[in-house]
């Protein structure tokens, strides 16, 4: 039997989920997106794409009026995915019924903001990538009313994906984020020097880092230590990446 679903609704984390469940569109508009979507873009590394041939970039619509008129551009009734189809939309619309065609498929995406503009990121092969973009990611804010994590900046949300690639490293980091706050002010830095260890990708953590380098009873041989420990790590990754025999290290 085949599934409703592409792959990502099945794979993904919590923190996916929310990106498709978390919709803007009715699940009556998901059942008209599932069933009306062009065959060629069936898939899930093409279905966001779909929105650049169902969607015509129109400033007015059949009648003259005005896109920037609001609902009187639809005529006065639901601004649906089908009203984007049959009548039109500029940047904002386009975006949107993007987004809705990926989440009506189990694929994670939502709406950004540039400059001037409306754009949109998807998960699309394992990876958020951007779509109807003209400024890029450095430029580009989670829209309005969608939940983010970390900050509003477009970026962070393949940060927070890299930080999930390994996710019981990620939930064991963030459990020893919170147990820092319940720590000894001079213990704080070590839980969190372990977290930072353990998923160096988790953005949380050297933000707690900051506070806990600011600890005025922190011992500075502690965090030179941690320093020398780390440094030594990484050059030790660095020549077995190289296949230097570790036992040249002094």
């Amino acid at each position: 039997k085949e599934k409703l679903f592409f792959t990502p609704f099945y794979q993904g984390t919590a923190w996916h989920l929310r990106y498709i469940v978390g919709s803007w569109q009715t699940n009556e508009e998901h059942i008209w997106a599932r069933e009306n979507i062009l065959q060629d873009y069936k898939n899930e590394d093409k279905v966001a794409d779909v929105t650049h041939k169902m969607i015509k970039y129109k400033l007015y619509n059949d009648d003259g009026v005005s896109v920037h008129s609001g609902a009187p551009y639809y005529y006065n009734k639901p601004i649906t995915l089908e009203a984007y189809h049959k009548i039109g939309a500029v940047c904002g619309g386009i975006s949107r019924f993007a987004v809705g065609m990926a989440q009506a498929h189990g694929v994670p995406a939502l709406m950004v903001g540039q400059p001037g503009h409306c754009a949109y990121i998807w998960y699309r092969k394992g990876q958020w990538v951007i779509g109807n973009d003209i400024s890029g990611w450095s430029k580009s804010d989670t829209h309005s009313y969608i939940q983010y994590s970390w900050k509003r900046k477009a970026p962070f949300f393949p940060a927070m994906d890299n930080a999930q690639k390994n996710l019981n490293n990620y939930k064991l980091s963030e459990k020893l984020r919170f147990a820092a706050r319940f720590s000894e002010p001079h213990d704080k830095f070590e839980v969190i020097e372990a977290a930072s260890s353990i998923c160096p990708q988790n953005y949380a953590v050297w933000q707690e880092m900051e506070l806990a380098l600011e600890e005025p009873t922190l011992p500075r041989d502690v965090v030179h230590q941690a320093l020398i420990n780390e440094l030594t790590s990484i050059r030790k990754a660095n020549l077995k990446k190289k296949k230097v025999p570790t036992a040249t290290l002094r």
